[in-house]
């Protein structure tokens, strides 16, 4: 196949020393040349010269890989409308999805005409049109069809929304568009490469680490530009992805985008918003499809032979064997990367549902599921130390919290997790769902659109990927212990030599729940020890491992519940060790060989400050209804340890099984009734239901 570049590097902007350079061309040309292709270039003087190297493309037997949007300084000619006029094929969007996608107001046309979400906005085309901005600030302020966060600013009120309105008026001389600025306390950024057509796309995803200014977080041109604050994460969780994987193949469908594209999008906590899309995604050393791809292994060569490949067999031409060959290995390698829980979809028939309603000014009996299934942290110790070393009492949870919930009078179901769980769950009519204790359950009651008690999916995944809730923890200002991921028993190396940070060290799995994966060898004192313990866990729990640095002091759990004014600390809980202990282990906590002391023994100063503490990390991840903040209270202060979003609740703290919130409940005057009552009620007053 002959393959014809062209790069345009003349237009490229003088502040972007990097954007689609020489290197990156001849970078490409050798990944093609790889797969037995013949490649060559084709430069741009003039208009007329670049015609006729045009006609001498043998449309057959060639096509084009375009590097550059336009052929003008102006930014008003398209290079693929040219190639579309002369009939030659050519890699990525036609001209009309090229301009739809450029232009941001048109995009956004074609996003609500399809349903899909994206931010509310208006447009600023001259100094006529700054009267009051008509949403609520802050609002975001960027010029109609710039690229790489080229005069993205915010403004906090109408002064500042006049002059940088005029300012980016005067500057890009071009269209404002003024946008509604999706904030909030869980506000994360992600960006979704998608390549491929029609059903063989695949979609690569990351998380952009966006720095808080000013309460504000936002991709801006001086952000994105400073490798300091320009990073970007792996995005672990197998429904987030398949979340983002919909919504971003929806969108490249949505403007006819072809090949290769990259779809921003914001989730606010609650909801996910497509702020625009890329046709034209760089590919050079620091782009985010470059990087994200490095997550799952694949390198550069098979990204640009995916690409090419895709636009040849689109135009129904025959590539090199070796380049179908890889390009058909690297689809595989993508889709295994980002295996997600499929639901069967004839499963997820919208069921019409009663609810509650007053008659005769009395409110009718609220009926409650109440899920049956085995914690997740009995599931992570089996792995760990045998099933038959294991001894789950699930079914006193259940009773505990069914008989609660007749107490604090509510009609109560059961419904047990198995192969008909969504059927019964729908033929059950139920008000809310209550014990959930999986993202995998959340996400499907979510997919249902049947209320539940808890978090949402996203807050589940944030707070069981220990090392995620710790970095935002950090970006809100909140400390906790410097940690590094080990996938494998190579990224130990880092601490032979130089370590990033002190011995002791600390492993547990990076997704335990209930310290599983967690025992008497937890603490690390040297290079040794730390390679045995990363590889034990990396073998039989099968998931990667989080290294800290121990900290000593005391430990104080906080049970937390309700939402937002509402939001209630419970007495603290101290725990304390007895004998050499200086941690607390799965064995530890299920035998009862740890004691506690609630509320905790502090001063007045230190409980008001561990509340608070605790309080704004529960926010920060954005738990819902109730979960359980651990924290180290040292000489520096109160440190962060992990956030549980499915803490247990067992009100019993005479009998066994107990929960810590169980304990904190009893010494703030409440029993299990009670303590349900409340926690049921902030779900239902969330969902407006009361």
């Amino acid at each position: 196949m002959n393959i014809i570049i062209f790069n345009g590097d003349d237009f490229k902007p003088e502040e972007f020393k990097t954007w689609r350079t020489k290197k990156l061309e001849i970078e490409i040309s050798k990944a093609l040349e790889k797969t037995e292709n013949n490649v060559s270039f084709i430069k741009f003087h003039n208009l007329k010269q670049f015609y006729q190297e045009l006609i001498k493309i043998k449309s057959d037997e060639s096509i084009v890989l375009t590097l550059s949007e336009y052929v003008d300084d102006n930014r008003e000619r398209f290079v693929s409308s040219i190639l579309e006029e002369l009939g030659i094929p050519f890699v990525g969007s036609g001209s009309d999805a090229v301009c739809n996608a450029l232009l941001k107001e048109k995009a956004k046309a074609f996003f609500i005409k399809d349903g899909i979400p994206t931010p509310a906005f208006f447009m600023v085309a001259s100094h006529e049109d700054i009267n009051k901005c008509s949403l609520e600030f802050p609002v975001v302020l960027k010029p109609r069809s710039s690229g790489c966060s080229e005069g993205v600013s915010i403004a906090h009120n109408q002064n500042q929304f006049e002059k940088t309105a005029k300012d980016l008026l005067a500057e890009f001389k071009q269209p404002v568009m003024v946008e509604e600025y999706i904030g909030g306390i869980n506000c994360r950024e992600y960006t979704v490469g998608v390549l491929n057509n029609d059903g063989n796309r695949v979609a690569i995803f990351s998380e952009i680490i966006i720095p808080e200014k000013n309460g504000v977080k936002l991709l801006t041109e001086k952000v994105k530009n400073n490798q300091e604050t320009d990073r970007i994460t792996e995005v672990n969780d197998s429904l987030i992805r398949e979340k983002l994987r919909s919504i971003a193949l929806k969108t490249m469908q949505s403007v006819d985008g072809k090949d290769v594209g990259r779809v921003d999008i914001r989730y606010d906590g609650s909801n996910f918003y497509v702020l625009e899309i890329n046709l034209f995604p760089g590919l050079g050393d620091d782009s985010y499809l470059r990087r994200a791809l490095n997550f799952n292994n694949i390198g550069f060569d098979k990204l640009i032979n995916m690409i090419v490949n895709s636009a040849i067999l689109r135009y129904k031409m025959k590539p090199t064997q070796k380049m179908n060959e890889i390009s058909t290995k690297t689809q595989k390698e993508i889709h295994k990367s980002s295996e997600t829980i499929l639901i069967d979809s004839s499963m997820l028939l919208t069921k019409e549902r009663t609810g509650f309603t007053r008659e005769g000014g009395l409110m009718t009996k609220i009926k409650i599921g109440l899920l049956n299934k085995k914690r997740g942290n009995f599931k992570i110790q089996e792995k760990f130390i045998g099933a038959d070393n294991v001894v789950d009492e699930t079914y006193k949870e259940v009773a505990h919290h069914k008989q609660a919930l007749i107490d604090a009078g509510y009609d109560v179901c059961t419904i047990c997790w198995g192969e008909s769980f969504i059927k019964d769950l729908q033929d059950s009519n139920v008000d809310l769902v209550f014990n959930v204790s999986s993202m995998a359950e959340a996400a499907i009651l979510e997919e249902l659109e049947i209320p539940f008690v808890g978090s949402d999916s996203a807050s589940i995944a944030v707070a069981t990927d220990k090392s995620l809730a710790k970095k935002i923890w950090e970006s809100e200002g909140l400390q906790t212990s410097p940690f590094i991921v080990a996938k494998s028993v190579e990224d130990c190396s880092v601490f032979k030599n130089n370590p990033p940070f002190d011995y002791p060290l600390f492993i547990k799995p990076v997704a335990g729940r209930g310290s599983a994966g967690i025992d008497d060898n937890s603490i690390i004192e040297n290079y040794d020890q730390l390679l045995k313990g990363v590889e034990e866990r990396l073998k039989t729990i099968k998931q990667p491992v989080l290294i800290e640095k121990f900290l000593q002091g005391t430990e104080i759990t906080l049970g937390i519940i309700c939402n937002g004014n509402d939001t209630e600390v419970l007495p603290p809980l101290e725990i304390s060790f007895g004998g050499e202990a200086r941690f607390l282990t799965f064995d530890k906590k299920e035998m009862d060989n740890d004691s506690f002391h609630c509320p905790a023994r502090l001063n007045d100063e230190a409980m008001n400050r561990v509340k608070e503490f605790a309080k704004n990390a529960y926010h920060a991840i954005g738990f819902k209804d109730y979960g359980r903040i651990d924290t180290i209270l040292t000489k520096e202060g109160p440190y962060l340890l992990e956030g549980n979003s499915f803490a247990g609740l067992m009100c019993t703290p005479i009998e066994k099984p107990h929960s810590y919130i169980g304990f904190m409940a009893v010494a703030g005057g409440m029993n299990s009734a009670e303590l349900i009552d409340k926690i049921v009620k902030s779900a239902l007053k969330r969902y407006k239901i009361i």
